[in-house]
């Protein structure tokens, strides 16, 4: 019988999630720019925003791709939101800044226990090149041996 050594783990969905991002858009940059959008205007842009990166994500192979595609999604999320007194710069800083996940709570010591038991602890996951600092930002990147991503594999 073969031994385990290594376990891997999905991110989005097994180890975090997507912290509410339409409140956080509609509260952050845009409101310190002096714009309310509204929280159904917000949450339709992300909405837009998500659905575009779903059917692109594959761009995000390397920064320069990823880049663009942020851009795009961007856009698209600027289109869906619909205010004229908006710009593209700000509604992508905003964008940004307003995407946060947020680590399951029993993910640390899952983790820790894995680690414990000498098993490789890798993720692999549809993401794009960006998975290892979003890990990173969780509080997860320490505790794996590494990670893979769909976008940056192709």
């Amino acid at each position: 019988m073969a031994r385990t050594r290594a376990v891997l783990l999905d991110a989005l969905g097994t180890l975090v999630e997507l912290h509410h991002p339409g409140p956080r858009l509609r509260g952050g940059l845009l409101e310190r720019a002096g714009t309310d959008v509204g929280l159904k205007p917000a949450e339709r842009g992300f909405g837009a925003e998500i659905g575009y990166y779903l059917a692109n994500q594959m761009r995000g192979r390397d920064v320069a791709g990823l880049e663009r595609l942020r851009d795009d999604c961007a856009t698209a999320m600027l289109e869906a939101i619909d205010r004229d007194e908006l710009d593209h710069a700000t509604v992508r800083a905003a964008m940004l800044e307003s995407l946060a996940f947020r680590t399951f709570p029993d993910v640390l010591p899952a983790l820790r226990d894995l680690r414990e038991r000498g098993l490789r602890l890798v993720v692999v996951s549809n993401w794009d090149c960006s998975l290892p600092e979003w890990l990173d930002r969780a509080g997860i990147g320490a505790l794996t041996d590494g990670s893979v991503s769909s976008g940056g594999v192709g």
